[in-house]
């Protein structure tokens, strides 16, 4: 009869322990959960630097679309200050200037209840999803 030869015994690579396998149950484990931590917070990091590079594309688009001027002969209607103050809330100028797409200086003249040109209006309403009406001065 053939002798079985005995088992080749291993040292687990993380803890030391000696075993048959190349490493013991619970440091694979642990390994494992690393591992699936390690690329949670890769893709986490992608998604943060898809955001950004989001971000810098809308906010470049934006500027753009700030500084193009609307037509000089273009009817102005008066803005209903307080309602737009109500709609921004707590928020400061400068971010709902930027998410209405106008800038700062558009936000502030119509909260003290200046002209703006129609297009400026539309396209403020639209971005708050509101009915232009709304911020027209009644």
């Amino acid at each position: 009869m053939d002798s079985v030869p005995p088992p080749q015994l291993f040292v687990c690579s993380l803890c030391g322990s000696t075993m048959v396998f190349g490493m013991c149950p619970r440091c694979a484990a642990r390994k494992a959960e690393l591992e699936h931590r390690f690329q949670l917070a890769k893709l986490e990091i992608e998604k943060e630097k898809r955001l950004l590079e989001l971000r810098k594309q809308s906010e470049a688009k934006a500027d753009i679309e700030i500084k193009t001027a609307p037509h000089p002969l273009e009817t102005r209607v008066r803005i209903n200050g307080a309602e737009l103050r109500k709609l921004r809330g707590n928020e400061t100028q400068e971010n709902f200037a930027r998410q209405c797409g106008v800038s700062v200086s558009t936000i502030y003249h119509g909260e003290r209840g200046d002209k703006w040109y129609v297009s400026t209006l539309n396209s403020v309403a639209k971005r708050l999803e509101i009915a232009p009406a709304k911020l027209r001065h009644q």
